[in-house]
């Protein structure tokens, strides 16, 4: 997984995803890495990517984008097909830190405004599953 940041230097941002196949690419094997995937986003600037375990999905952190109107979001893509599952726009501001749990089914990350761990089911992102101070 690799995410390159795109647009103009002073914004709006988007962002490009590649996704390679690893799964026969050795180190010091002469064979290059095949793309199995290219999916752009022009108006999302992602901050931070995860695999959720199990699944063939990562989970994005995109931040807001004053000058597009663009909220930040938390969103799933299918690798297989690019195709976005499911959306979070709960947290308005910045966040950090994310991190899933070894089951794939949580995502945790730090909201910036208050300072709170948000807790995000990975199946349903629309709304929290818990926060603690």
């Amino acid at each position: 997984l690799v995410v390159e940041t795109t647009g103009a230097e002073g914004g709006p941002r988007g962002s490009r995803v590649l996704l390679f196949d690893t799964y026969e690419w050795k180190a010091n094997n002469t064979r290059h890495l095949r793309a199995l995937r290219l999916v752009e986003f022009n108006d999302k600037r992602i901050t931070d990517a995860k695999f959720i375990p199990g699944t063939s999905n990562v989970i994005f952190w995109a931040e807001r984008q004053a000058l597009l109107k663009e909220p930040s979001s938390l969103f799933t893509i299918d690798c297989a097909t690019g195709a976005t599952l499911d959306m979070s726009r709960f947290l308005k501001g910045s966040a950090k830190g994310m991190t899933v749990d070894r089951k794939g089914s949580s995502v945790a990350m730090i909201d910036c405004e208050d300072g709170e761990i948000v807790i995000f089911n990975t199946a349903k992102l629309s709304e929290p599953s818990a926060t603690t101070s």
